[in-house]
């Protein structure tokens, strides 16, 4: 298992061709995840080029 922080998602988005839509940390924000371990990390991206739904 790796932990995958919202720099190496966002990373991870451009290796694979994708276009970052959003990044948000849930349910807390990203500090908070220090104290609560099931704090996540969600990001939205889409194939580059491809419209906004």
């Amino acid at each position: 298992m790796h932990y995958f922080d919202a720099g190496e998602l966002e990373a991870l988005c451009r290796r694979l061709g994708l276009e970052l839509v959003s990044s948000t940390s849930f349910p807390f924000p990203t500090w908070a995840g220090k104290l609560f371990i099931y704090n996540e990390f969600w990001v939205r991206a889409r194939y580059a080029g491809s419209s906004p739904t």
